[in-house]
């Protein structure tokens, strides 16, 4: 590594000299907390319209076959990178250095990525062939067409990732949550209007069109933060930035390919075994961005600076993680087990999708439920490991949990039906969250992680009240009553839980300061 290099790479605690405060942490939950709700309303928008043009007819499964695969390489790439890309910016005290290095970042994964998608386009046909199980010519033949299209999801989820990842170190969340709200608008309006007539191939374009508006939305912002160049002084930074993300790398990858093995497998069960475990996956997802998603983009920033500058505040701040977590599970758990069959018949019950197909999904949520509480616990618990710059147990404890789920599904009995295969996921990450969680508590002391039952307890009063109000809407015949009933639920559950729990209060409410951030603000940087 160059001079250069060595003398702009320092600790947060020596970077004093540049000074900024943290946004007001009110107005930062705020527009997180907006901005997932926007995009939860737009994913519900656009599963009503899949639903009701397609269902769980083949269309539909071949749609979702030929997405797996895009996601899951570009959730692996940006999963990988991201996380250490955020510490090793915050450790580069000089403005130059810091864009230099954001840039030579960006641009060779950017190449990279692009390569993939034009290798993706050319081997498809193979690809969805060996892919897909069972003799299914028609599937394979149309998931082999749509992948063409949703291939180019490589670069363009990949560098929506990265960018939210450079303007989060800097503490900006508000382009990445408009990014975030317009592209899913884009793809439900492309949908909306084109899909009734040109048929599935509208979907495609329209997922990859949203990408694409996200993408745009944050390049104009990061123009002030990144050098849009291969600098050579920053590639042994680079390197070195690469062997930070491996244990990462090998995490994600075991993790991702747990959701490509499902597809495939569901591929030679039952007719619409992959539509039914598609949308149930879809709607559990939902609730996990709700949950642990918005409280890890919130936290992780923070917990990154105070565990380099204030081990005490870094421990408080852990243990009100996962006390929050708590908090926005509960909730969630009561909606999948006592509301998910009028809710998923309000949403999705027209056009092909019947009521049977109500049915098998709600019964998947239900066994996914353990996912929910798992997946969370996982990503807060991750976040904490990495903030202090132990990126290997987590990746480590998934690596084999999901490598052992991932070995149970294809090589035993076990896994007949979607159900089970559902059930395996459950296990699996309820197993490893619980694994990590235990880690941290051996590590850091027990008061990591004594705030959960009290949370938990005044969690349960407030979905008490939650649950007496949305279901006494969701009781009266009316269009969308379930819907409704939902929302007014959360904003009563909130609204309890910020009455009777000071701790959240707080978190949300008060806002922090701090002179040891690593960035001065954008314009004083140009």
């Amino acid at each position: 590594m160059s001079e250069s290099n060595r003398n702009s790479i320092d600790s947060i605690e020596d970077s004093g000299s540049e000074n900024r405060s943290h946004p007001r942490f009110s107005s930062t939950f705020l527009i997180i907390f907006l901005g997932t709700i926007v995009q939860i309303l737009l994913q519900f928008v656009l599963q009503i319209l899949l639903a009701k043009f397609f269902g769980t007819r083949i269309e539909f499964e071949a749609y979702t076959v030929a997405l797996t695969i895009p996601i899951a390489v570009s959730a692996v790439i940006a999963g990988t990178i991201s996380a250490p890309l955020m510490t090793f910016m915050n450790r580069i005290s000089d403005p130059k250095d810091r864009r230099d290095f954001a840039g030579t970042v960006l641009v060779v994964i950017g190449i990279v990525c692009l390569g993939l998608a034009l290798i993706g386009v050319a081997v498809r046909s193979p690809l969805m062939q060996w892919y897909l199980q069972g003799d299914q010519s028609e599937l394979k033949e149309l998931s082999a067409r749509l992948f063409a299209i949703l291939v180019w999801l490589i670069p363009a989820n990949t560098a929506i990732g990265l960018f939210q990842a450079v303007l989060q170190q800097s503490l900006e969340f508000r382009i990445p949550a408009i990014a975030g709200g317009l592209g899913p608008l884009v793809t439900v309006l492309v949908v909306a209007i084109f899909a009734p007539n040109s048929g599935i191939e509208a979907v495609a374009y329209g997922t990859l069109a949203g990408a694409v508006c996200n993408l745009l939305i944050q390049l104009r912002t990061l123009s002030h933060r990144v050098h849009w160049i291969i600098a050579k002084n920053q590639m042994a930074l680079f390197t070195s930035l690469i062997w930070a993300g491996v244990p990462i790398l090998i995490g994600t990858l075991v993790l991702k390919a747990d959701s490509v093995v499902d597809p495939a497998l569901a591929a030679a069960m039952e007719p619409g075994s992959i539509g039914h475990l598609r949308y149930a996956t879809q709607l559990m997802t939902i609730f996990v961005v709700l949950g642990s998603g918005t409280l890890s983009t919130l936290v992780f920033p923070k917990l990154a600076i105070s565990a380099a500058s204030d081990r005490p505040l870094f421990l408080r701040d852990a243990a009100m993680a996962l006390r929050t977590l708590v908090q926005l599970l509960v909730p969630s758990l009561v909606v999948i087990f006592l509301f998910a069959p009028s809710l998923i018949a309000d949403l999705y019950e027209r056009g092909e999708f019947q009521p049977s197909d109500t049915l098998e999904v709600t019964s998947l949520m239900k066994v996914l439920s353990g996912f929910l509480i798992g997946a969370g616990l996982c990503e807060i618990a991750g976040k904490v490991l990495v903030s202090d710059h132990d990126t290997w147990t987590p990746n480590i404890v998934g690596s084999i949990g999901v490598g052992l789920g991932i070995t149970a599904k294809l090589t035993t009995d076990i896994a007949q039906d979607v159900a089970s295969l559902a059930m395996i996921t459950s296990v699996v990450f309820l197993s490893c969250g619980l694994i990590l969680w235990a880690i941290l508590a051996f590590r850091y002391g027990m008061q990591i992680v004594r705030g959960a039952a009290s949370g938990a307890l005044v969690a349960a009063v407030a979905a008490i009240a939650a649950s007496v109000i949305g279901g006494a809407l969701n009781a009266i015949e009316f269009p969308f009553s379930s819907v409704v009933g939902l929302f007014a639920g959360a904003a009563a559950y909130f609204a309890v839980l910020l009455a009777i729990d000071p701790h959240l209060r707080r978190l949300v409410m008060e806002p922090r300061s701090t002179s040891r951030q690593s960035e001065t603000t954008d314009r004083h940087e140009s």
